[in-house]
């Protein structure tokens, strides 16, 4: 079986999983067996971050954006030239969403818990580093299927151009449908998914990806309020599927959001 064959069935069998996961299991995940379950769900995670890319493919760890083990899979060796136009993206949609919160708002920051602001940050750097693994996923197998390498600095311009507007519009695509039927977060994730992927190309870094997806989404949820829930549970907002699946989420977050 060729790569290509095996990178199109991979990339069908996450959208059906995924699928299944949100819409089917989700809103009755307790009537299943939460342990295996959660077991299946961390067997997807290690399968698409380990066994996929390195043990299948033997995708290139600079275009994940990673390094090893010694730096804390942090890739360094292209750190500051990413730092400064990942950082200018953060800074420029953070001013956007506090200007937009102020306008909704003139007192949130006069109401805001700064606890629970802080401890959104802090799972929502774990739900981005996940999520940033999907996406790196989903890219990688998408490039295989593809005849071009956007990261390729090397190619010609018009060649390179297109296979970043392909694959960031596909991807782009992909993650406004599973956010259905959040239709604002969609509309954020149309104009903004672009933007970051664009500069992702040019400078991958999987740290500073889930650095500026990880704020500006806090941001968004404590700050300005935005529902965050997707699929059956925009409209059923007291129930959850991560909080169930691994209850001592669920003890940590408690009431707070």
């Amino acid at each position: 079986m060729t790569m290509k064959r095996i990178s199109f069935l991979e990339l069908t069998g996450l959208t059906v999983l995924s699928w299944l996961f949100l819409w089917h299991w989700g809103p009755e995940i307790t009537s299943y067996s939460t342990t295996l379950m959660a077991a299946g769900y961390l067997f997807i995670l290690t399968y698409i971050s380990y066994i996929s890319p390195v043990l299948i493919h033997g995708d290139d760890h600079r275009y994940r954006g990673l390094s090893n083990w010694k730096t804390l899979f942090i890739r360094t060796d292209n750190f500051l030239p990413a730092l400064y136009p990942f950082s200018i993206i953060t800074l420029i949609g953070a001013i956007l969403i506090i200007f937009a919160s102020l306008l909704k708002n003139p007192s949130i920051f006069h109401q805001l818990n700064w606890n629970v602001f802080f401890l959104k940050l802090c799972f929502y750097i774990l739900s981005s580093a996940v999520q940033g693994l999907f996406t790196l996923f989903i890219l990688m197998r998408l490039i295989d299927l593809s005849t071009s390498d956007p990261f390729q600095i090397n190619s010609d311009i018009p060649s390179e151009f297109k296979s970043r507007l392909l694959l960031t519009a596909m991807i782009t695509c992909f993650f406004c449908l599973i956010h259905i039927p959040n239709f604002p977060v969609m509309g954020i994730i149309l104009t903004s998914t672009p933007i970051v992927l664009w500069q992702y190309f040019k400078t991958p870094n999987f740290f500073l990806l889930i650095c500026t997806h990880a704020i500006l989404g806090t941001l968004l949820h404590r700050i300005y309020e935005l529902p965050m829930r997707i699929g059956p549970f925009y409209s059923n907002p007291d129930r959850y599927l991560i909080r169930e699946l691994f209850p001592i989420i669920g003890r940590i977050i408690g009431n707070s959001w």
